[in-house]
């Protein structure tokens, strides 16, 4: 017997189960769904009204954007007279004119705000109390009076964080009223036009998400994401385990083993391939999903990342590690529901260590920002450091899942956005070295 007779073994056994033919079928319809997506460039208007809700998120950002923290509402914000000043066929390659009226929401809230964002810890712009990332934040001036120069460069700051348009010009206009200030901006083109954010529909149409816009780049990482976590993470991994429990038990029912040792092959290589058969079964469903997603993504949007295909050895290597579990059990007890239960185990126990250390590298990242602007050292609870212990010392589930969807950031959004919605700024990402050794370890 050839040991490719054993892959094409284990693949029959699931085809004539059907529980292939179920996986992609559903897959099919899954498929069917994202395919159903459409995006359509917004208006100008859309994308700078957009602007507005993230100036007035209740979000303080310090240091030029670097550090940021949840707070009170300081100032109101209203973007009005959106003009083209130059048009272009992709609005992305536009530039605009707009007036940006500010209102004050608490006592020199708005010159906190600017204060706040040009403050580096040294306390000249503003004194910041409360801070991190999970907490509310409290604003206190400094000494250094807010002038048009530093507002300039608020809102240039703001609108490459937010928006990735270039300011091309500024001028302060006669103030609305007492508690209110006015400016005449000028921006564009795009500096990331993949960036320039979409309105959408879902179902061909049938629902529309109308006045609400989202960046191209963040509406697919969202997409992608979800490819990675639920329908490829669980469903395919997970039912992965499940059938794949009855392929080495089944091999070593009494007669069977022995009619295959009977051939020139040894048991060692006997196990390898059915292994392997088993692997090779989630690698298949792995790839029709997530190279489905790509070219569906890449036709629809226009966006073709060739790294998000990477996912594919990632996860049936995430599976591989669980099924090596299943493998040792297959063999010590020929029992495929008891493979089943303690694998599914391990795998709620690698789950529930991934969620905690989610929000231990959250606490890690808070406190040692608020060290950074204090200029103390940094305290690490002691759970955070039991947490990335245990983490550390298991198979890598949790950084395995980090890396994928690095890589789909990494290939979908631009480095700004990153830093406000993924990276949480200096964020430190497991290395390959230590996920893929640590993990081949325990195999």
């Amino acid at each position: 017997m050839k040991p490719l007779a054993i892959l094409r073994d284990s693949l029959r056994e699931a085809w004539d189960s059907k529980i292939l033919l179920v996986m992609l079928v559903l897959s099919a319809i899954f498929l069917a769904l994202v395919a159903s997506i459409g995006y359509s460039p917004a208006s100008p208007d859309a994308v700078l009204q957009a602007y507005r809700n993230d100036l007035s998120n209740g979000i303080v950002y310090a240091n030029r954007g670097k550090i940021f923290f949840p707070s009170q509402s300081l100032a109101g914000y209203q973007v009005t007279d959106v003009e083209t000043v130059r048009a272009a066929s992709n609005p992305a390659d536009g530039e605009y004119r707009f007036t940006v009226v500010v209102t004050q929401a608490v006592p020199d809230g708005f010159e906190k705000q600017v204060a706040a964002w040009h403050e580096d810890g040294s306390g000249t712009y503003a004194q910041l109390t409360n801070r991190g990332m999970m907490q509310p934040g409290e604003v206190a001036l400094g000494e250094t009076k807010m002038t048009d120069e530093m507002v300039r460069a608020y809102f240039s700051g703001t609108l490459d964080l937010y928006r990735q348009l270039p300011l091309t010009d500024f001028a302060r206009l006669p103030d609305p009223g007492p508690n209110s200030r006015a400016y005449q901006i000028t921006a564009g083109p795009s500096a990331e036009p993949k960036e320039w954010p979409v309105s959408y529909s879902i179902m061909f149409g049938a629902w529309d998400s109308g006045k609400s816009v989202r960046p191209l780049g963040q509406i697919l990482y969202q997409i992608q994401d979800t490819v990675i976590n639920t329908v490829a993470g669980m469903m395919i991994i997970m039912l992965g385990v499940i059938v794949t429990s009855f392929f080495i038990p089944n091999m070593l029912r009494k007669g069977g083993i022995d009619l295959m040792l009977a051939k020139p092959i040894n048991r060692v290589t006997l196990l390898l391939f059915k292994f392997l058969g088993g692997t090779f079964f989630v690698l298949i469903l792995a790839s029709v999903v997530v190279g489905g997603v790509w070219v569906i993504t890449g036709v629809r949007a226009g966006v073709w990342t060739p790294h998000f295909l990477l996912v594919i050895p990632l996860l049936t290597f995430a599976f591989a590690m669980l099924y090596s579990l299943s493998a040792l059990m297959a063999v010590l007890t020929r029992s495929s529901i008891t493979c089943i239960l303690v694998t599914l185990a391990f795998a709620g126990l690698l789950w529930v260590v991934g969620k905690v250390m989610f929000f231990a590298d959250l606490t890690r990242l808070g406190t040692e920002l608020q060290a950074e602007m204090t200029h103390t050292v940094a305290e690490i609870p002691t759970w955070v450091k039991v947490t990335e212990g245990l983490n550390g010392s298991l198979p890598r589930w949790h950084d395995i899942d980090v890396l994928s969807g690095k890589i789909v950031a990494d290939s979908l959004m631009s480095e700004k956005q990153r830093n406000g919605d993924q990276d949480l700024f200096k964020r430190k990402y497991p290395s390959w070295g230590g996920t893929i050794g640590v993990t081949l370890a325990w195999m």
